[in-house]
């Protein structure tokens, strides 16, 4: 499977161009990465190995099934299944290439190795992000920061977090262990610093959540993991700790006067106005007068198009009113739903919800497994630092719909993959299992 790794790893490295080298004849549908991903899926259909593997995911890949195929019904027989017959086909299509890609990265990182380059590509992505960022600032693109956004994505929900933070908390703590070679503490802590600038400076109000949600988290990895396995720098953490709480300090209470006083930084005028409205209140409104028409105005319409689209979901809340139904609803943001788990439950039902969630759980159900077993000192870092990656996408996931996402689904497969090879690696003796298996390299 090697060659099909390669275009694996190249199609991870490249998923940050998705407004430039793009595929022009289906705009913003398929990316440069893509062509990346199917050539790797086509070459490994032919690998011997495949059925090994597959069969290994049969109770997961049930559950697959019946979800995919119960999204598919509920669309069919929705109140207006014509109205969004093409946008629901394209939806139908983006979730299968999803999950095929979770399977894909399962089936082709079947190593401690390969795990290793593709989490090493997913770091040189979010190398490229930060240089992309770099260059908008200075030269304001029509691409970069000229909208408040940093890099765009799959048919919306253009927040650059999806690259930036799924791995922001294994960078910090590589960043941190004195075993590895200073170079490599030194880039990582790099990255996670100009990862957390970007997000902060590219006027994504979710990515504020994420960020303090994976600040709290890896508080716990330190003084649950770090302290009690690993030789380490309390002061390197600690810095850099006090160091992004204090940027987002900054940026929340001197915003607005950056935003006035650099085009690139335009969009924190909208973030300093949203955190203003709803905690701090400046703009002398009673409590009483702060209804729900206020906060659907500094949500940018989610509030509306929730209670247009319950509407319609109360009239069948076991199929649902189908894939894309939710265009058909008289709302704001381009009859966006910005919420994957509202999502979930309006267009495919409480079945398809339960059967989506059982989906997910089933996914990182080894993950537990693994965990208990007594896995090796690295390898529960590594679990631990994804896992807080994938609970930072999770909460994303509420504020907009990011189950189009490919590097959700990607985190997914390397999670997956890495149970079922944690398992073997654990029954190894230590001196089997060192610092050079995953992340950790010594000097």
């Amino acid at each position: 499977m090697l060659y099909s790794f390669y275009c694996l790893l190249l199609g991870i490295v490249l998923l940050p161009l998705k407004k430039v080298l793009f595929l022009p004849v289906v705009e913003y549908k398929i990316l440069l990465a893509d062509l990346f991903f199917l050539l790797s899926g086509c070459i490994v259909v032919f690998e011997t190995e495949v059925r090994e593997r597959i069969i290994q995911l049969r109770y997961f890949l049930v559950v697959v099934f019946f979800f995919l195929f119960w999204a598919t019904l509920s669309s069919l027989i929705s109140i207006e299944p014509f109205s969004t017959a093409v946008f629901t086909q394209l939806e139908i299509l983006a979730l299968c290439y999803d999950v095929g890609l979770l399977l894909l990265v399962f089936v082709v990182a079947n190593s401690p190795q390969k795990l290793f380059y593709a989490l090493l590509g997913w770091v040189f992505a979010i190398l490229l992000s930060n240089l992309l960022a770099i260059y908008s600032l200075v030269t304001v693109p029509s691409w970069g920061f000229s909208y408040g956004i940093l890099i765009g994505s799959f048919v919306g929900a253009n927040q650059p977090q999806i690259i930036l933070l799924p791995l922001l908390p294994l960078l910090i703590f590589v960043g941190v262990l004195k075993d590895v070679h200073l170079s490599i503490r030194l880039t990582s802590i790099f990255l996670s610093c100009s990862s957390v600038l970007f997000v902060l400076i590219s006027g994504s109000r979710s990515g504020f959540f994420m960020l303090a949600l994976e600040w709290i988290c890896c508080l716990f990895v330190y003084w649950g993991v770090i302290k009690r396995r690993f030789s380490y720098s309390s002061i390197t953490f600690w810095g850099q700790q006090a160091t992004y709480a204090l940027l987002l300090l900054v940026v929340l209470l001197f915003g607005t006067e950056l935003s006035q006083t650099y085009e690139p930084f335009a969009g924190l005028k909208r973030v300093n106005r949203t955190f203003d409205r709803v905690f701090f209140l400046k703009y002398n409104k009673p409590v009483k007068r702060l209804t729900a028409t206020h906060y659907d105005r500094i949500s940018s319409g989610r509030i509306s198009i929730i209670k247009a689209g319950y509407s319609s979901f109360k009239k069948n809340i076991f199929m649902g009113y189908g894939l894309q139904g939710t265009r058909l609803l008289k709302g704001a943001h381009n009859h966006e739903m910005h919420c994957s788990y509202l999502v979930l439950l309006f267009e495919t039902g409480v079945i398809g919800l339960f059967l989506g969630l059982l989906m997910m759980y089933l996914a990182l159900r080894r993950v537990q497994i693994v965990l208990k077993s007594g896995a090796n000192s690295v390898e529960t870092l590594v679990l631990y630092s994804l896992l807080i990656g994938l609970a930072s996408l999770a909460l994303y996931n509420v504020f907009t719909n990011g189950l189009r996402q490919r590097e959700m689904w990607i985190l997914f497969g390397v999670l997956l993959s890495l149970s079922y090879v944690g398992e073997s690696v654990s029954e190894r003796n230590d001196s089997d299992t060192n610092l050079n298996d995953y992340i950790i390299v010594r000097g």
